[in-house]
């Protein structure tokens, strides 16, 4: 389906994308303090998080939003929890963007989610495969150069492994893991960083997640 931005659709999308957004922004913004977090480095970065926030979800709403027809991806049960995992895996890309840590509690939340959705749906095969292909997958890529990966890194693919299922889960893992290949090859050939630096990589996996997920609600549609 077609949306022009200036449609009632098109205004909508851009309305509910706002709303996730300053959801996912308080999140960022309240867990951490809630958790303990100690922000590294120097900067708080507040002003780019609110701003990377706010356009990444208006983005995502709205190319949920066109990217469902008339069939049952309409509905609430499709589009509407695309849009609560997109808010929840925005809010812990921002986080990790801004303390290296992904919070524990939010990819409980969407875990949690995941299942509930597998039982309506009657597919916890390919819910629970997937969430095991995710995490293992990681946690091998975490073996093979210690530190380059955290377990919350790890716990993440799992998680959007419950949430995408098999076989989608490949296809944002490798999306996730090319895009942060490219950034952090930019940053090096930049002298942002060395061949030995860490980054959150947390953003790529949620990036790659976020991809499939409108994927598969176009395909609902």
């Amino acid at each position: 389906m077609a949306l022009a931005l200036y449609s009632p659709e098109g205004l909508g999308a851009i309305l509910v994308g706002s709303a996730l957004g300053a959801t996912a922004n308080w999140l960022a913004q309240w867990l951490p303090g809630r958790l303990g977090y100690v922000r590294p480095g120097r900067g708080s970065g507040h002003r780019r998080r609110w701003i990377g926030v706010w356009v990444a979800s208006t983005v995502f709403a709205f190319l949920a939003w066109a990217g469902v027809g008339e069939g049952p991806g309409r509905f609430l049960g499709g589009r509407g929890l695309v849009l609560v995992y997109g808010m929840l895996l925005i809010a812990i890309a921002a986080i990790d963007s801004e303390y290296r840590r992904v919070p524990n509690k939010l990819l409980g939340v969407l875990a949690l989610l995941a299942l509930a959705a597998a039982g309506l749906r009657g597919q916890y095969g390919a819910t629970l495969v997937g969430g095991l292909v995710g995490w293992s997958l990681l946690y091998g890529a975490s073996r093979v150069r210690p530190g380059a990966l955290g377990q919350g890194d790890v716990k993440l693919a799992g998680t959007l492994g419950l949430i995408l299922g098999y076989p989608d889960v490949f296809r944002a893992l490798s999306i996730g893991i090319i895009a942060g290949g490219v950034a952090a090859l930019v940053l090096v050939m930049a002298r942002r960083a060395t061949l030995k630096s860490t980054m959150a990589y947390a953003p790529y996996l949620v990036l790659g997640g976020l991809v499939v997920l409108l994927q598969q609600l176009e395909a609902l549609g």
